[in-house]
């Protein structure tokens, strides 16, 4: 199976979540290493540092697979990118949010990497990849809940009965006469209003230190937009007497 795969050229499927991983990975050093250099709490800074050596980990085995094919190493972040001198932009407490979205998209990538991946090797690394966010997405969530500052979704009501649906009119129901939101849905919008109020911070942060005119008016746009989407957002859940993710803004 190992001489085979070593055979077999890597699908654009394959190149392309290794790409993403790549670039997503260098992107992650650059944010850990100044945020570990910044962090107050203990606690913190080791869930900072266990994600960083995943990240430089998945960094050195991508080579590996670009190297083995001839493919050249792209372009990611570096150092240049990032002054570690800086001083800090978040809190301890903002770092432990930005860390549990982080982790929530790297599982749905991880996910679809494996579902796109053909070659033996390229589903085992990203199925360990997998496991590996896991345990960091766990130990976010768990450190959360400890110091108390993890925003869970709405609590609803335990229905008493099963019930169907049996007119389409269900499907149309945000429009003309409102019918309440489901558990899925009410799911959806409490977990997009936590990404949205994230960027938020990140673009109003950025907008802040970025030397670039043309940067700092697309962060400040970009905090405009997402701001509307979490107003809009929240105005949804308020209509159903429904609590909201914690605004940092």
């Amino acid at each position: 199976m190992n001489e085979m795969n070593h055979k077999v050229e890597l699908t654009s499927g394959e190149i392309a979540n290794l790409w993403t991983q790549y670039m997503s990975d260098t992107m992650a050093t650059c944010v850990l290493k100044h945020s570990i250099k910044n962090t107050q709490d203990k606690e913190t800074r080791d869930i900072l540092e266990f994600a960083l050596s995943l990240s430089e980990s998945h960094i050195e085995k991508i080579k590996h697979f670009f190297n083995e094919e001839n493919f050249p190493i792209p372009k990611g972040f570096t150092q240049d990118d990032v002054n570690l001198d800086a001083p800090a932009l978040f809190t301890d407490t903002f770092l432990l949010t930005y860390m549990l979205i982080m982790t929530i998209h790297g599982l749905t990538g991880y996910a679809g990497a494996v579902s796109t991946s053909v070659r033996a090797d390229q589903r085992a690394f990203f199925t360990e990849c997998n496991k590996e966010s896991m345990e960091l997405h766990n130990r976010v969530v768990q450190l959360m809940l400890d110091k108390g500052i993890y925003s869970k979704p709405p609590r609803i009501n335990t229905p008493k009965q099963v019930e169907f649906v049996h007119n389409q009119s269900y499907l149309s129901g945000w429009f003309g006469k409102k019918r309440p939101l489901n558990a899925i849905e009410i799911s959806g919008v409490s977990y997009n209003m936590q990404k949205t109020v994230a960027k938020i911070v990140l673009e109003i942060a950025f907008a802040q230190v970025c030397k670039s005119k043309e940067l700092q008016k697309y962060f400040q746009r970009g905090k405009t937009i997402c701001k509307k989407q979490f107003d809009m957002l929240s105005a949804i859940l308020s209509k159903e007497d429904l609590s909201s993710p914690a605004s940092w803004v």
